[in-house]
């Protein structure tokens, strides 16, 4: 009779999964996933092709700097590194896209952000070190 009983209990609480397997109830689980949709909406409202372009516009500038790097002429790749990462602070969709991330306040959510970081003037890794 008790194995009867487990089996049985153990069928219900499938069942009750089953039927919502996805229920989330740790608070802090939750803010991180509502705060990853509204940034999914946010990014939605930007184009395809702005993505393109700036993508267009990194691989120009590591086109740019590489030769340098190769040559030696790290301070003036560094120099353009920064002058580049002035341009791409002020474009209008790393503007967009900062204004999304702002939306996200948990430190998980954050964390995929990093590499948007274009900053080289204090960053304290060399350009060159990095393409």
């Amino acid at each position: 009779m008790k194995i009867l009983t487990g089996v049985a209990l153990l069928l219900l609480s499938m069942t009750a999964f089953a039927q919502n397997p996805y229920e989330i109830n740790d608070p802090a689980i939750q803010k991180v996933m509502e705060e990853m949709q509204k940034y999914e909406v946010c990014m939605s409202k930007i184009q395809q092709s702005q993505f393109i372009e700036i993508q267009r516009l990194q691989e120009q500038f590591v086109e740019e700097v590489r030769p340098l790097c190769a040559s030696g002429n790290r301070d003036k790749a560094q120099k353009r590194a920064i002058k580049f990462g002035k341009e791409m602070s002020n474009h209008p969709v790393i503007v967009e896209i900062s204004k999304c991330g702002k939306l996200l306040t948990s430190e998980f959510a954050k964390e995929e952000l990093e590499d948007m970081d274009f900053n080289y003037e204090t960053s304290k890794i060399h350009v060159c070190d990095e393409v």
